[in-house]
């Protein structure tokens, strides 16, 4: 993504916002809970691809979620600490569900 975006361009096929921006930003807000796009060293490698997803979640389509991209997306207390301990609890909780 930082080699397409590299020419400049706003969105991923040029300058209209399409389907592809559509299907890749899902997976890139997942990156800093995944310990992707998450530390200095790779917000130094890759400054298009974080700027294209900052760009692309002040688009009025996303606003409904811009409370929690904001709390998941950039590096913070959020992606570090709390997620986490969600996981933890979330996998403690769901050891009923697997065998005894």
């Amino acid at each position: 993504l930082e080699e397409i975006l590299a020419d400049g361009r706003p969105f991923l096929l040029g300058e209209a916002f399409s389907a592809a921006d559509v299907s890749v930003l899902p997976r890139l807000l997942k990156g800093p809970q995944n310990h992707v796009l998450s530390t200095n060293a790779q917000a130094a490698a890759f400054p298009l691809v974080i700027a294209y997803v900052d760009r692309l979640t002040r688009l009025p389509a996303f606003c409904a979620g811009r409370v929690q991209t904001w709390l998941f997306w950039r590096p913070g207390i959020l992606p570090k600490y709390v997620v986490p301990f969600l996981e933890l609890a979330g996998n403690w909780r769901n050891r009923r569900y697997g065998p005894s």
